[in-house]
């Protein structure tokens, strides 16, 4: 008897559990889908993060590795060469000309691309129905906004935010060591010649304009009308920079100096022509951009190496 009362109470108890169990994959929603406003004011949206990545931007696959998403990286343009794994990637063309035949091969599920000469190429992109995104940093605050960004894109964005914060940290830092060297030596003017022919350098509305205002220099370009502009040798002379930086090997310290008026430069009178900086540190809106912050604030106040 005692067994026939405890079936039916066990029944009832199993078909009660049963009944309020969560129910699975029928009714299981699908994955929100990623939307960012990518650098040319576009909406890129994703159903899942992408995991077939080709990157016609040195310095975003800097950013994709820096946040350890290397591995969903299929091709890379010429100049993509750090970390030094990426030369291991298949090659789909050149910053300036990448090919769109050799980026449809390897079946990206997105395309990471920059402005300038690749301002135009997302259009073609889209007429193959390739989606892409365009990242061009022209500040610091631009460089933190292409890591969340690329970070949510690869469902990376925990690792992206970690390095956002760490980079935070030691541009306060960076900053905080131009604001002494600024008030010790006083803020010397800087020319950084990206180019000698023409001759072109940075101005206000640059991130590099930015990073030399940071180590507590002065910029005698920053007033020029585009970010990455011709200069006038004239207002080189006359701006007389006590340091001048060559962010290129197209010519060398004899060959600045040699120009016509430049004897008369300060920069050129006391020999502070730079050579030996690693344009890549500087010109490139990446992580390693602090790095090359900490080189540019000892090329131009050296003195602050004593100071460590």
């Amino acid at each position: 008897m005692y067994r026939n009362h405890l079936f039916p109470a066990l029944l009832t108890c199993f078909l009660l559990t049963f009944a309020c169990a969560p129910r699975e994959s029928a009714e299981k929603k699908p994955p929100s889908p990623i939307n960012i406003t990518d650098d040319r004011g576009l909406e890129v949206s994703l159903n899942r993060p992408a995991e077939r990545v080709v990157c016609l931007s040195p310095e975003a696959a800097e950013i994709i590795c820096a946040i350890g998403k290397q591995d969903v990286l299929v091709g890379v343009v010429r100049e993509g060469d750090y970390p030094q794994e990426l030369s291991l990637l298949p090659q789909v063309g050149s910053f300036s000309s990448p090919n769109l035949e050799s980026i449809a091969a390897l079946e990206p599920d997105l395309v990471v691309l920059t402005g300038m000469e690749q301002e135009s190429f997302g259009d073609r992109l889209s007429s193959w129905d390739i989606p892409s995104a365009s990242f061009f940093a022209h500040s610091i605050g631009g460089l933190y906004a292409n890591i969340e960004r690329l970070g949510l894109l690869l469902g990376a964005s925990e690792p992206a935010k970690d390095l956002e914060d760490e980079l935070r940290e030691r541009f306060a830092e960076l900053e905080q060591a131009g604001k002494t060297a600024a008030e010790k030596y006083g803020a010397r003017r800087v020319f950084v010649e990206i180019s000698p022919d023409p001759i072109m350098t940075v101005a206000k509305g640059s991130f590099v304009s930015e990073l030399i205002e940071i180590v507590g220099a002065e910029n005698i370009g920053k007033d020029l009308p585009r970010e990455y502009c011709r200069i006038d040798p004239e207002m080189v002379i006359a701006s007389d920079p006590q340091v001048i930086i060559l962010l290129h090997n197209l010519a060398s310290a004899e060959m600045v100096s040699a120009r016509s008026g430049f004897s008369q430069i300060s920069a050129v009178k006391n020999q502070r022509i730079i050579t030996d900086l690693n344009p890549d540190l500087i010109l490139r809106a990446s992580p390693r951009l602090i790095d090359g912050g900490w080189e540019l604030l000892y090329a131009v106040y050296p003195e602050m190496k004593s100071l460590e």
